[in-house]
């Protein structure tokens, strides 16, 4: 497998030194930047109880900060390096490094990939595909976790990515809770709507909620060096080929606290929510519609062989279409592909997870305004016909309940292919 060497050699970062007398089978990283001894202490301790029963799995954290950072954080990073050095797992094989950044892109996408590439190279040398598991310092996991990523893969041959199930952990403070529950029902939310327009890459995409096989994660390219939204850019590239999977046999648990230290991501929404004087908003419903209503239009005049529909009855939509110039994009597909089946994966190819979220931004910029969370909760469960209560927190027990019984991978195409089926026959 050329792949792997080429990546080895020329993209792999080899500045962690992970010598282990023993040959892990799975591997979790977990960066570390500005955290505390305690919440680092409480996810190994969870992951030790995981670990239990199963022999080989190795835990690799990284103390990390970057060269501009101030005195004090370099101070707090070493001291927490050498505590953390001092922490014994029963069942895990723990290894601590510490590393500062000088490259501009040093952040936790940096972070993830030189854990990441350390792993691989573990795999690579022992020529073992092994798993390498992603996971956040203040997330705690279910005592399946390593059982239920285990047997995911075994009976999973083709699946080369999962995102795992995850669930915010809840506090007693109020206005944390408050605006954790808001953020992720507009996470649910986001991926069912993108789920009931058929969207092949409907997936949820949390860095501490990920798992991908060793040899697959060289020959995607590895880990972005983003500063945020890493996780989201790694895992569609495994969306856009049909072998990312959900695992909802067990379950992460995020912490649902403030924090600064990315541009977005939970913590920033915590914090925008907490300090902002307004509602908490998500996407208009009206602009997957309008979406979804073209999809269709497109796939089916494709389908009876008839001209191909570049434009809708909708203004705003059709000065969108004009501006990223899908005419010639679709007509650059179709001239290269020979039936529905291949049409439609070239077109989402095309408009793949970062177009749609391109879109959702125009549409909001140009007259589709978010719309508040309970507004839009209570649209979607409507359309899914779930119960509703006007309590936020059972409306995402709901959800979670509802996700974590679905089965998406591959069924979007079936739904696609029924939808057009059910246009064909009105």
């Amino acid at each position: 497998m050329k792949y792997l060497e080429r990546y080895s050699s020329r993209f792999c970062i080899k500045t962690l030194e992970a010598d282990l007398e023993q040959s892990p089978n799975l591997v979790v990283v977990i960066p570390a930047y500005k955290e505390n001894l305690t919440s680092l202490k409480t996810c190994l301790d969870s992951l030790d109880v995981a670990a239990h029963g199963h022999d080989s799995i190795a835990v690799f954290v990284l103390i990390n900060y970057k060269a501009s950072d101030s005195d004090k954080v370099k101070h707090d990073s070493s001291a927490l390096f050498e505590d953390l050095r001092n922490h014994s797992c029963t069942h895990l094989i723990l290894k601590v490094f510490k590393q500062e950044f000088f490259h501009k892109k040093g952040g936790v996408g940096l972070a993830r990939k030189t854990l990441m590439d350390a792993a691989f190279s573990i795999f690579n040398e022992r020529k073992k595909d092994g798993l390498i598991i992603n996971l956040d310092a203040d997330t705690i996991v279910a005592p399946n976790y390593f059982q239920e990523i285990k047997k995911h893969f075994t009976i999973c041959p083709k699946c080369q990515a999962a995102n795992i199930h995850f669930e915010h952990l809840l506090s007693e403070d109020n206005q944390l809770n408050s605006a954790i529950i808001n953020y992720e029902l507009h996470l649910r939310y986001f991926i069912n709507m993108q789920r009931l327009i058929c969207l092949p890459y409907a997936f949820q995409t949390i860095g501490s909620a990920m798992v991908v096989r060793a040899f697959s994660y060289a020959k995607e390219g590895g880990m972005v060096k983003k500063q945020a939204g890493e996780d989201f850019y790694f895992l569609h590239k495994f969306s856009k080929n049909h072998q990312l999977m959900d695992i909802q046999t067990t379950c992460v648990y995020p912490s649902n606290r403030k924090s600064d230290r990315v541009p977005f991501g939970t913590g920033k929404a915590v914090n925008d929510i907490i300090s902002s004087e307004q509602a908490y908003q998500t996407y208009n419903p009206k602009s997957f519609n309008i979406l979804s209503d073209w999809f269709l239009q497109i796939f089916k005049s494709y389908e009876k062989g008839a001209d191909l529909v570049h434009h809708s009855d909708n203004v705003t939509f059709n000065t969108y279409l004009e501006s990223i110039h899908a005419k010639d994009k679709i007509s650059e597909i179709e001239s290269n592909i020979s039936d529905i089946n291949g049409f439609i994966k070239r077109f989402f190819v095309w408009f793949d997870a970062f177009a749609l979220m391109k879109y959702l931004h125009y549409m909001r910029d140009h007259g589709y305004d978010d719309i508040n969370i309970p507004q839009a909760i209570e649209s979607l469960l409507n359309t899914l016909n779930l119960p509703h209560e006007s309590d936020a927190l059972e409306q995402l027990k709901t959800l979670r309940a509802f996700d974590k019984e679905s089965v998406y991978f591959n069924q979007w195409r079936a739904a696609l292919i029924s939808r057009l089926s059910n246009i064909s026959a009105s």
